[in-house]
């Protein structure tokens, strides 16, 4: 059965370049749990890509994760270091390299992007206090 989980994974590659630092290498197996089973995943990082197969073997880092909860955090819908203090996922391994996979997740949902300068605001409270503000 193919779902988000797998097309994300399966894709990943493609997403990865310039998005990783390029020093980083190692390897995650994520054990993706259904109600069906489980399914594994082998995610390799190195020379600033990632690439994902469909396997089970011994990795730096070993992720157990329910299907459901992994399609919230690529929906942009919960973030990792709150799923791992609600122990809604087990890290076993290099915890490191675990917390480098979410730079290729996408931006929470909650992120609203950079902060106004403070220019900005200077410049709208004087425009608001001229009426020239629309």
């Amino acid at each position: 059965m193919t779902d988000d989980v797998d097309t994300f994974l399966g894709t990943l590659g493609e997403r990865s370049p310039g998005r990783l630092p390029p020093t980083v290498r190692g390897t995650i197996d994520f054990e993706v749990v259904r109600p069906a089973g489980e399914s594994h995943w082998l995610v390799t990082l190195a020379d600033g890509r990632a690439t994902a197969v469909p396997h089970q073997q011994p990795a730096d880092c070993s992720v157990r994760i329910s299907a459901e909860s992994f399609s919230r955090l690529i929906a942009g819908q919960d973030h990792i270091v709150s799923m791992l203090f609600r122990d809604c996922v087990a890290v076993e391994g290099d915890l490191a390299l675990f917390l480098i996979f979410r730079r290729l997740l996408p931006e929470p949902a909650d992120s609203r992007g950079p902060v106004p300068s403070m220019n900005n605001h200077v410049a709208r409270s004087s425009a608001e206090r001229n009426g020239s503000w629309p």
